[in-house]
């Protein structure tokens, strides 16, 4: 069994025993009415409340403390998001936008300071949301034993130090889940391996101009290189080259972006899982491109994928994929209601650039 995949059923673990321990002191405390249904369905709904309100708030405390390691690192600010709801600052504006990442609850995104002598300063950005779990834990902690709360308060301040420790030993101790890897891991890895550095700052700066409407071909081209020579078993030569194969499809270089595919999706190729599913399904949009209705379906046949596409149905990329296969599959009826729910999420989406390239590969698709 690979070493990350104890790690993290040890951390799931970990969390179900903190929110069983946590739940049971609270309900215990509370004094739970189990005389009638009424007065019992009253506590665990009041409980429920309490649980929602400190998960959530745990969630903001989390991206707000990369905001402020953030600011203090020398980083701009460009988005914060709590689920799917997202205030974005374009041209000196906060604008509110929607936008979902497979794996995450939410995400604070900011602009990095350059890139010099091979560095920039990261770590205290990447473990920020953790520094500010503990904190918010602590504070709650000492709430507890020297207010000594009653009733709802007490349920919510004993699910904030729950939830607040939860996040930070789920986000801070260095761990890859199926999509993604945490803030810790990038933290750790981060500083050992001078490509993933870079890639991680490069991502940071791509979206910085996505946030101002620039599509990925018109950004500069250095920033899309990788070193064929090394391979891509290291994570941050990997990085470099999904990088490539994004902006090969925004210059719809076919052929670039099919041979690049081929590469990345090799068994031996380091990516997060995210990156993969993405890169799985635009290979199918390439497939159906080539051969219509002949195309190899069968990526979309996987559980994992099938799970992907309902988790990320509102992508633009995803959205793509599917009208493409409904377009050359003959059911223009489909394909047009892909189409309408596509020109919907646009309007709320918070890249246009990137809105741009997917209309055109629709519209190449339809061609």
């Amino acid at each position: 069994m690979k070493k990350e995949n104890v790690k993290l059923w040890i951390m799931q673990a970990v969390t179900i025993v903190i929110y069983f321990v946590s739940m049971s002191f609270t309900l215990f405390e509370s004094g739970m009415d189990t005389d009638t249904l009424s007065g019992m369905l009253e506590d665990m709904l009041s409980f429920l409340i309490a649980f929602l309100l400190a998960y959530y708030l745990q969630i903001i405390v989390h991206e707000g403390g990369h905001l402020i390691f953030g600011l203090l690192s020398g980083y701009r600010f460009l988005s914060f998001r709590i689920g799917r709801f997202m205030i974005l600052q374009k041209n000196g504006k906060l604008h509110f936008k929607k936008y979902f990442l497979a794996g995450t609850s939410g995400q604070c995104l900011m602009a990095p300071p350059d890139y010099q002598n091979g560095n920039y300063p990261s770590t205290l950005y990447h473990m920020g949301g953790t520094i500010a779990n503990l904190i918010f834990t602590v504070l709650f902690l000492l709430i507890r034993l020297i207010a000594r709360p009653q009733g709802f308060f007490n349920s919510f301040v004993n699910m904030n130090i729950a939830c607040g420790l939860i996040d930070a030993l789920n986000n801070g101790v260095p761990l890859k889940t199926k999509l993604v890897s945490n803030d810790g891991w990038n933290a750790l890895h981060q500083k050992k391996d001078e490509d993933l550095n870079k890639a991680n700052w490069l991502i940071l700066k791509i979206t910085e101009k996505q946030t101002e409407g620039i599509r990925l071909k018109d950004m500069d081209e250095n920033w899309f290189v990788y070193d064929d020579s090394k391979g891509l078993k290291d994570r941050g030569n990997a990085s470099l080259c999904y990088l490539r194969q994004l902006r090969a499809m925004d210059e719809k270089d076919i052929g670039l972006a099919k041979d690049l595919i081929a590469k990345l999706l090799k068994d031996d190729v380091s990516l997060n899982g995210l990156n993969k599913q993405l890169i799985k399904a635009d290979k199918v949009y390439i497939g159906l491109l080539e051969k219509g209705k002949e195309a190899d379906l069968s990526l979309l046949q996987e559980k994992d994928m099938q799970v992907f596409f309902r988790t990320m149905s509102d992508q633009p990329s995803i959205m793509r994929t599917v009208y493409a296969r409904e377009m050359l599959s003959g059911d223009v009826q489909k394909a047009k209601r892909v189409k309408d729910r596509f020109e919907q999420m646009a309007r709320s989406y918070p890249y246009s650039g990137e809105i741009e390239t997917e209309r055109e590969l629709m519209d190449l698709a339809k061609v």
